[in-house]
């Protein structure tokens, strides 16, 4: 099994590739919501745990922008790639409704996948000077 190891130079990874419960041997774990099970069984998914269990006994509910970043920071700042999302729909009045997401590995963790899938993903890269949906033409 692999474990990471952190020190102030970094973190690493020790123990033996391939064991059971390594995630490098089957590809990366699936930290959804859902499957709790997979989330605990990883660093990356106990962290996860935690960030939940932590924001479930904040005094305030936060929304999905800052607990995105705090999450995404917390994962890099353990060594864990991170990537936030942000998405919108229409909702059934016909206004535009956004939200941010974290996901590991291109795996959505924290949230519920049903939930983010709703929303088109925003492209961040510039097509014609503006912002595009991913997919748009």
């Amino acid at each position: 099994m692999l474990r990471r190891r952190v020190t102030r130079e970094g973190a690493e990874l020790v123990g033996r590739p391939g064991a059971p419960g390594d995630a490098s041997a089957t590809g990366p774990p699936d930290l959804r919501r859902e499957d709790a099970g997979a989330e605990d069984a990883t660093p990356a998914g106990r962290l996860v745990r935690l960030f939940r269990r932590g924001l479930e006994r904040a005094p305030v509910r936060a929304s999905c922008v800052p607990r995105s970043l705090a999450l995404e920071r917390l994962l890099r700042l353990h060594g864990f790639p991170a990537a936030i999302r942000i998405g919108l729909r229409r909702t059934a009045g016909g206004a535009l409704a956004g939200h941010a997401w974290v996901e590991h590995h291109g795996a959505v963790i924290a949230e519920s996948r049903d939930f983010v899938a709703s929303f088109a993903p925003l492209s961040f890269g510039l097509v014609g000077g503006a912002p595009r949906l991913e997919g748009a033409r």
